[in-house]
């Protein structure tokens, strides 16, 4: 494989809501748009809905997701095709970590009666949660949860 692509911003970080673009130099070679194709290497890329996600420059060498989110983490390559050779630059897109509190509890305090069902619950205040775990004293639980409410069935001070 010749290396006459690169991918200007190879380790991309994505903002929720907003345009990213990836963008390959190509050096050594002329090509035009018509050499250059732009691939997903995430295997459930709907092709149906390609130009509603992304759009390609006239030239062929930005590629841009028009409006990010958590399905357009992965990998993307920009191949360039030119005299039976073949270039590619590779990316990786992801999210950035935010550490910032995404949750607030809906009670700061919740009573119980040793024996009884206990619920815990959260409220999402933005952006995309992706893990939640709910500790107590430090010591992940292993119990019923779904995103936002936890079920702690027969309760116990222990």
């Amino acid at each position: 494989m010749a290396d006459w692509v690169e991918a200007v911003n190879p380790n991309a970080e994505g903002t929720m809501n907003e345009p990213l673009e990836l963008t390959c130099k190509v050096s050594g070679v002329e090509v035009t748009a018509e050499n250059i194709m732009w691939i997903s290497t995430e295997p459930d890329t709907d092709t149906a809905t390609m130009k509603k996600v992304y759009s390609v420059s006239d030239d062929g060498l930005t590629l841009t997701i028009k409006k990010f989110n958590a399905k357009r983490i992965g990998g993307y390559k920009c191949v360039v095709e030119k005299d039976g050779k073949t270039s590619e630059g590779v990316f990786e897109v992801t999210l950035p970590i935010v550490h910032e509190d995404l949750i607030e509890p809906v009670e700061e305090t919740v009573n119980f009666v040793e024996g009884e069902d206990l619920v815990l619950q959260v409220n999402k205040l933005e952006g995309t949660i992706t893990d939640l775990t709910w500790n107590v004293t430090e010591k992940p639980l292993l119990t019923e949860r779904t995103a936002s409410r936890l079920l702690t069935r027969r309760a116990s001070a222990s």
